[in-house]
């Protein structure tokens, strides 16, 4: 469903937003990210500080989303939710 689903809510909801993706998302993401057609900017798996690095490199103004799977889907990990949290809120 994720090939679907995020396009649309992407383009609908968000006009003009980049996407952050995590390298390690699910090919279901990865795939409704690209059916989307925003700019995309892909970090390191579980890598905090390479998200704020490319999170610094557009514009304040313009939206955001990040995506992620807050346990991995393949492995099991467990994401590093309240690093990313604090990022979003304090770049």
């Amino acid at each position: 469903m994720n090939p679907t689903y995020i396009p649309i809510l992407i383009l609908q909801a968000i006009p003009g937003c980049h996407i952050f993706s995590d390298a390690g998302n699910h090919a279901s993401m990865i795939m409704g990210i690209r059916n989307s057609g925003v700019p995309k900017h892909i970090y390191r798996h579980n890598d905090p500080q390479h998200l704020k690095e490319l999170l610094a490199k557009v514009d304040v103004s313009t939206p955001k989303i990040v995506a992620f799977e807050t346990v991995h889907s393949m492995t099991g990990a467990v994401c590093p939710l309240g690093m990313k949290i604090y990022i979003f809120k304090h770049g």
